[in-house]
């Protein structure tokens, strides 16, 4: 029976001692190699967000490119439309001196009218036109 218990105990201490093996062997995996791999997770992640922020910062810079070319796009119109409405403010101070000047003409031509219908208008627009009939 003592023989039987010495294999028992000579067992547990085998036993004991691939435990704690198995447990020193974890235990120093999971100290060299657990910084490692979250170093590694770390780096994976500072890679995927750095692709997103290259990607973001593309955008950007196309956004800024096209703000840039609307810009001057902007600008071009502005300057042509300042140009069409000073044009157009032109055009219609002329419309309107010769819409004045019209109206003067049609009061002299009235005028004219009246005169030519008296007597002296009719006797002198006679002579007129034989003058201009003789000339020809």
């Amino acid at each position: 029976m003592n023989t039987l218990l010495n294999i028992l105990l000579a067992m547990a201490i085998i036993l004991g001692i691939v435990v704690l093996g198995g447990i020193t062997y974890s235990a120093i995996w999971i100290f060299l190699f657990t910084p490692i791999k979250k170093l590694d997770d770390r780096n994976e992640r500072l890679a995927e967000a750095n692709r997103e922020f290259n990607k973001i910062e593309v955008k950007h810079a196309q956004l800024v490119k096209f703000t840039e070319e609307q810009q001057k796009i902007y600008d071009e119109f502005v300057l042509n439309k300042q140009k069409v409405l000073d044009e157009t403010s032109k055009l219609e101070e002329e419309l309107k001196r010769k819409q004045r000047l019209k109206k003067d003409y049609e009061k002299e031509f009235n005028v004219f009218n009246q005169w030519r219908e008296t007597s002296a208008g009719k006797k002198a627009f006679k002579k007129f036109e034989e003058d201009q009939v003789a000339d020809a």
